[in-house]
């Protein structure tokens, strides 16, 4: 995955053909990323060297392969509208794996973003085709065709959905996910309209629509420093659900990305270190043998951690590296490493290591790494992620925004993340 976000769009066959030799790997995670990578390096380029490569890995009946390559074939041909490629990620579709449909949704809608009216007929009758019509994966990819289109035409086409989400009082789940896709079609469009018909959203009585909400700000306002924005996210960092605080400490960070605002600074440092203990849910030797609780980690900190705040700290971590991106401030960087080094959690060490690359990101600092590798705590499957991503950032050719795109591979059977990441592609 490093070397993917290394060299993200130079176009390097020569690197391809390394990654070609982790398709025998006994990692799930390192052979998705290296499908995934694929994709990166050759991104919109519409390249048939990449494109005949992921052909032949889609012929090799393993999961983790065939949705790395079919998310690659999204990411190289993204934008170009190329029948071509609907017409092999049709052929992968007949395939029976949710994780892999999900994959193909995903990457036709990146193929169809090319602002063409068209382009959502094509995409509705692909859905139709392969009965994707009712998956949240179909609505995500109808967002990024849409996020290509006018953004005025795009408006007046959405007033049906912005009245079912302002009107449906009833269920939680029309205003979340209403929510969340206009986020994706208005990703960093910085409309003000959006803030003024849904700041109600804010005092939602359901935590999974203020958590959707907070996140979503960040998304569509994303780099503009907008005050009013701040100060309602302000607000939801202070909520008592973590997901609702985590979701918009992360989004500080996003709406000030590369502003390095000392104010907000401040407010997210106070976060880094942020703790709250509980009794344990489950006791682990009572819920899982400790080969599967190494590898399922992230779910050790939901469900039998007694600290319920990893969550606030990782996006803390995130927040900053994002406000502070491709800065090179050594002060902030050495912030969140030496409040997040001895931390309990392996999703907070790994947001710091994945934030602390973001201040570094296309730097070739090799110091920042050493600190990283040297200062952080033990390495979990997660974090070696996180470390193998933080060394394709700050080897990164052509800084581009992917943050958080690494985390792909580790989640990519158990969605824990996954419509964060969607966000950022």
């Amino acid at each position: 995955m490093g070397l993917g976000l290394a060299y993200h769009g130079v176009c390097d066959k020569k690197i391809v053909s390394k990654l070609k030799g982790l398709r025998n790997d006994p990692s799930d995670n390192v052979r998705f990323g290296a499908a995934l990578s694929m994709g990166l390096i050759f991104r919109r380029s519409g390249n048939n060297f990449v494109l005949r490569t992921l052909e032949k890995i889609l012929e090799i009946e393993d999961k983790y392969l065939r949705l790395g390559a079919v998310l690659a074939l999204g990411l190289a041909f993204q934008g170009t509208g190329n029948t071509k490629i609907l017409d092999v990620l049709d052929n992968v579709g007949e395939v029976e794996d949710e994780d892999v449909l999900f994959g193909i949704d995903i990457s036709v809608g990146l193929v169809l973003q090319n602002g063409k009216r068209e382009s959502i007929e094509i995409l509705n009758e692909f859905a139709k085709r392969h009965n994707r019509e009712d998956s949240w994966s179909f609505q995500v990819s109808q967002a990024l065709v849409l996020q290509s289109m006018d953004r005025g035409e795009t408006i007046n086409e959405l007033a049906d959905i912005i009245e079912m989400i302002k009107s449906d009082r009833r269920r939680p789940e029309v205003r979340s996910v209403g929510f969340r896709w206009l986020a994706f079609v208005f990703r960093e469009s910085c409309i003000e309209e959006i803030l003024r018909e849904f700041a109600f959203l804010a005092d939602d009585e359901n935590f999974y629509v203020r958590g959707e909400f907070a996140l979503g700000l960040g998304a569509i306002y994303r780099g503009s420093e907008k005050e009013e924005v701040l100060r309602l996210l302000e607000k939801l960092a202070k909520d008592v659900e973590q997901y609702v605080a985590g979701s918009a400490l992360l989004s500080i960070g996003l709406v000030c990305e590369g502003k390095k605002n000392r104010k907000w600074l401040s407010f997210l440092s106070g976060y880094l270190d942020y703790f709250v203990e509980v009794e344990p849910l489950i006791s682990p030797l009572e819920f899982l043998a400790e080969d599967i609780a190494n590898e399922l980690e992230l779910l050790t900190d939901i469900f039998y951690n007694r600290d319920i705040t990893w969550n606030i700290r990782g996006n803390a971590a995130l927040g900053l590296g994002l406000m502070f991106s491709q800065s090179q401030d050594w002060a902030v960087a050495n912030t969140i490493i030496e409040k997040i080094r001895n931390d309990e959690s392996s999703f907070a060490r790994g947001c710091a290591i994945l934030g602390v690359s973001e201040i570094f990101k296309a730097s070739y600092n090799k110091e920042i790494l050493k600190e990283i590798s040297t200062k952080l705590k033990e390495e979990s499957p997660f974090e070696k992620w996180c470390k193998a991503v933080a060394i394709g950032k700050v080897f990164q050719k052509k800084p581009q925004k992917v943050t958080l795109i690494g985390l792909i591979p580790y989640v990519a059977h158990n969605y824990l993340f996954i419509d964060r990441l969607i966000l950022f592609i």
